[in-house]
């Protein structure tokens, strides 16, 4: 098309692909099916520490500290992003004023918070391990996102 001869006719579009089709015998949903061989691993009385640490199933003793970042979207949006740290959910809190709420438990590293800021400059968000139902572990480090009421 580039360099081509004048009053050339455009070649044809290229035709969109085809759905995404499993064949027989494929299987989908990866991660539940991945969690479930985790914890069947975990329940045999063999089963060591080491072990899945070697195997990916659970973190090491260096592993990956919590961690928290948040981008600014449009109309007061924020969009979060968390790090869990080796921990398989984490409670999302955030500072509206002077008191934390917890608005979250997450289990996935993004998280789209909608929430309109009761002041400019705000809200403030932080995250920590969630494991039984109940916060455990350090806080992360503090964050304040700019948006507009």
């Amino acid at each position: 098309m580039l360099r081509g001869d004048l009053n050339t006719p455009n070649p044809p579009l290229p035709y969109a692909p085809a759905a995404l089709s499993l064949g027989v015998g494929w299987l989908s949903n990866i991660e539940a099916r991945t969690r479930a061989l985790a914890a069947q691993i975990k329940l045999n009385p063999a089963y060591k520490q080491q072990m899945g640490v070697d195997k990916g199933i659970v973190p090491s003793a260096g592993a990956v500290a919590l961690s928290v970042r948040a981008i600014a979207r449009p109309l007061s949006r924020v969009d979060i992003r968390v790090k869990r740290g080796g921990y398989a959910a984490v409670a999302l809190d955030s500072r509206r004023g002077t008191v934390w709420e917890e608005i979250a438990v997450l289990n996935a590293q993004c998280y789209e918070d909608q929430r309109a800021p009761l002041v400019a400059w705000q809200p403030e968000q932080r995250i920590q391990g969630y494991q039984g139902n109940a916060c455990v572990g350090d806080v992360s480090e503090v964050i304040a996102v700019v948006t507009q009421p």
